[in-house]
């Protein structure tokens, strides 16, 4: 029901969100892995002869089990040092590729927050309000727990992970909600389609003559008795239609005018505050012909299509 541009804007804003997710969770899930095997790398060393009155106890070292265990982590002897300088650049730079992807964050941040006092505009629509009113509040949220989590990793924080999941899965269920919210209300929406622009194009009949559209399942024959053919075009403001005739061959394309987009953004607002969604992008062609005409059309698209 919105406007072709809104709706492409919108589209791959949340498309470039969620591709940019993946990469952060696949990042997550490579770094974590990463970690356990190299940064966290220790040797364990069981000794069943060690004893509760060690003296030389001097690391703190539990003695009160029965197998006791000594934690060796030596990242000198661990790996060869140019390895660990390696390894070192890498985390630089994934740190690095993390603050990229944290700006994007950032970006959406402002553009949710800009959303939420925007979000006001749809008010008189009731329970729609509140659903966008939520699924808003459960982005800026998840937002705000990714840019914390960007921000421990970078900084080397320690993260409150289950503090963290539960906000993230609190998040989720207000989204879900506001979403259902908004489906709940969109029945008490009326749909139309505008179609309110009418031209209409005269054209001579001829025994070679081809109506071709590259929407063709638009075109509507209706028989008359009239031996010349009218092409009637109907449409919304947004949209322009153009009749060409270049060797028997008649073309008709549909075209999207260049119109003000803060006139169709207001126009949208205001359809939605009445509780109508509307289609704007809609179009409709008929063709008025006698019977035989519309015959001879139809043969004339075939032979045309097929060379």
């Amino acid at each position: 029901f919105l406007p072709d541009r809104v709706y492409n804007f919108i589209y791959y804003i949340f498309n470039n969100i969620y591709i940019i997710l993946a990469l952060i969770l696949g990042a997550i899930l490579v770094l974590h892995i990463f970690k356990i095997r190299y940064l966290d790398y220790y040797v364990i060393v069981r000794d069943n002869n060690l004893v509760k009155d060690n003296i030389n106890n001097k690391e703190g070292i539990n003695l009160t089990d029965e197998k006791n265990k000594i934690i060796i982590r030596d990242p000198e002897h661990s790996g060869y040092k140019v390895i660990s300088g390696l390894l070192k650049c890498i985390l630089f730079i994934i740190k690095l590729f993390v603050i990229w992807v944290g700006c994007f964050f950032c970006f959406s941040l402002v553009c949710f927050s800009i959303s939420l006092i925007l979000s006001f505009m749809f008010i008189k629509t009731g329970l729609m309000f509140i659903g966008i009113l939520l699924i808003i509040l459960s982005c800026i949220t998840i937002n705000l727990v990714i840019l914390d989590i960007i921000y421990s990793f970078v900084m080397n924080k320690n993260l409150k992970k289950r503090f963290i999941f539960v906000i993230f899965v609190s998040s989720l269920i207000v989204f879900g909600m506001g979403i259902g919210i908004c489906l709940v209300s969109v029945t008490d929406f009326s749909y139309k389609e505008d179609l309110s622009i009418k031209e209409e194009n005269s054209i001579k009949m001829n025994d070679n003559l081809v109506i071709h559209n590259n929407y063709i399942n638009k075109i509507e024959y209706i028989e008359n008795n009239s031996n010349d053919i009218k092409i009637v075009t109907e449409h919304s403001v947004y949209y322009g239609t153009k009749v060409n005739t270049n060797d028997n061959v008649v073309y008709i394309s549909e075209l999207y005018k260049d119109n003000d987009m803060i006139k169709m953004l207001k126009q949208t607002i205001k359809d939605i505050n009445n509780k109508e969604l509307v289609d704007y992008g809609v179009s409709k062609i008929k063709i008025y012909t006698n019977g035989d005409n519309i015959k001879k059309l139809n043969d004339n698209y075939s032979k045309y299509i097929s060379g």
